[in-house]
């Protein structure tokens, strides 16, 4: 009886165990390491999706200088969702790459040249004279650039 003692608590013990490391398991994979996805293969965004992403952009950074957030601090927020989409979503591969990504540096100033553009459409009034003459330095600088066709 004794014998049969010992074994009842050996196997409640292995299964104790068993039920111990199955629940390490599953709060390993509820873990923030355990959504972490495959990085992204994403294919380069469309035209469409850029003019969208740029659009939201421009109207998130009019509405921070609606809210009198300096521009210099409003330029990043307006231009976080656009650059988070395409680097994450597209694998920083927009149209004009051919496929190819782009690296993080020129995604971030692309980011921000495209939505200061646009936001130059909603409110022009809320961008400082000096960054709106940076973006005309930046666009002929960009058609100098420009493959003829």
């Amino acid at each position: 009886m004794a014998l049969l003692g010992q074994q009842f608590r050996g196997d409640l013990a292995r299964r104790m165990i068993k039920s111990f490391l199955a629940s390490l398991v599953l709060i390993a994979a509820a873990s923030p390491a355990g959504f972490a996805q495959k990085p992204p293969t994403g294919k380069p965004a469309t035209p469409e999706e850029m003019y969208s992403y740029t659009f939201m952009s421009a109207i998130t950074l009019c509405k921070a200088l609606q809210q009198e957030i300096p521009f210099e601090k409003a330029l990043p927020v307006g231009a976080t969702a656009f650059y988070t989409i395409v680097s994450q979503k597209h694998a920083y591969k927009v149209p004009e790459s051919k496929g190819k990504a782009i690296t993080d540096q020129q995604l971030q100033g692309g980011v921000q040249l495209m939505t200061m553009a646009a936001a130059m459409e909603f409110c022009k009034d809320s961008i400082p004279k000096d960054a709106q003459d940076r973006l005309k330095k930046a666009a002929a600088a960009a058609k100098q650039g420009a493959p003829k066709p």
